[in-house]
């Protein structure tokens, strides 16, 4: 069992996404006090389908062996973030309310399939009012376990796969843009159980930077910023 509670998770499969993971790992290091990282790279976490299968469906089964593993605050970070600095901040907001979610500025009713809508018997029009969350990082704890579970049943339907381009097949739906696979899921999930948006971009997380692009040289714009999203 693990002896920190604290831990980031990842999966990198194919292209350059090994190498955005081993970034991760580079980079957070020297922030790991107290906190634990558990990476796959090439391989997929047990009982994940390929991506094909199930579009970013991996991330479930992440969780789930670090859940298993006895990790309580669990942060995922896809394979184009890296550190700055210390990450302990974010830690501290996921132990305080259980969850860290980012709105992204979209709407459900804008990435939602008809299928998942479907699931729940919901309308776009409800969904219009429903916050879409980010899930490049975000973090999830035993006390929003049933969020956890239901995103999971959502993946073990075949809800998070569709287009990442307007596909009709999708929705043909005016409101409906794109597919944002586990990410509208999980946004439906959170709805599902109340749980609401505790984050947003340049507070920890930040696409912004300066310099020119080489690890080392990227500042984030706003103090705070201890995580950066810049890919390969």
């Amino acid at each position: 069992m693990a002896l920190n509670k604290n831990c980031i998770i990842n999966v990198g499969i194919g292209g350059w996404y090994p190498s955005g993971t081993q970034r991760l790992r580079d980079t957070t290091i020297e922030y790991l006090t107290n906190i634990d990282i558990l990476t796959w790279s090439d391989i997929l976490p047990e009982g994940a389908r390929s991506h094909k299968e199930s579009n970013y469906g991996f991330k479930t089964y992440a969780f789930r062996e670090a859940f298993a593993k006895g990790y309580e605050n669990v942060l995922w970070c896809d394979s184009s973030i890296y550190a700055i600095k210390d990450i302990h901040s974010i830690f501290d907001k996921l132990d305080k309310d259980g969850h860290y979610f980012i709105d992204n500025g979209f709407s459900l009713a804008e990435t939602a399939t008809d299928r998942l809508l479907n699931f729940e018997s919901m309308s776009r029009l409800e969904a219009s009012s429903i916050p879409e969350l980010t899930t490049c990082v975000f973090g999830i704890t035993e006390k929003v376990l049933n969020v956890y579970l239901q995103w999971l049943i959502y993946e073990q339907n075949d809800l998070f796969n569709g287009s990442r381009t307007h596909d009709p097949k999708d929705s043909s739906h005016p409101m409906f843009k794109f597919c944002r696979h586990d990410q509208s899921a999980l946004s439906l999930a959170a709805y599902k159980f109340k749980v609401k948006p505790n984050g947003k971009y340049g507070e920890f997380v930040s696409y912004e930077h300066k310099g020119n692009g080489a690890i080392g040289e990227y500042e984030a714009v706003n103090e705070s910023v201890c995580l950066l999203n810049c890919g390969m």
